[in-house]
């Protein structure tokens, strides 16, 4: 459940999801609507794990902003596809959100090296191909 101002988040264009289950077709495809339709995503965390949503959503040109905890740096590259706020501070994410909205063009830039970003280094292929080759090494 949320906890936004109904009559706010109207007014706003404001669209809240505390859970949506990709498994059941109708919300997988609100889910897809969302990550293509969102300016950014923005996750603060308090504790992990990270979770695959962070790389959909860059896949659909949506850079995300979110607490650096369990090895996020992993998934974002900061000024890549998104930023890492080092603390759960909502100064902190309210800044970084105001400047790269602010910016049009380096929101731009950093919604097409989301999607690259994305692209390069998440997809299958690059995943199965690294574990054959370390499957291949041990047996060597």
């Amino acid at each position: 459940e949320n906890n936004i101002n109904p009559e706010y988040a109207k007014q706003n264009n404001i669209e809240v999801y505390t859970f949506l289950c990709i498994s059941k077709k109708k919300e997988l495809q609100k889910y897809i609507n969302f990550l293509y339709r969102a300016k950014l995503f923005v996750m603060p965390m308090r504790y992990g794990p990270l979770p695959g949503v962070f790389i959909e959503a860059n896949y659909y040109y949506t850079p995300v902003i979110t607490t650096n905890i369990w090895n996020a740096e992993q998934m974002i590259e900061n000024g890549t596809n998104g930023y890492l706020i080092e603390k759960p501070d909502v100064k902190l994410f309210v800044d970084t959100i105001l400047k790269l909205l602010i910016d049009e063009e380096k929101y731009l830039n950093l919604t097409v090296k989301s999607h690259d970003y994305a692209t390069k280094n998440f997809r299958w292929e690059i995943f199965i191909n690294d574990f054959l080759d370390k499957f291949e090494n041990i047996n060597n």
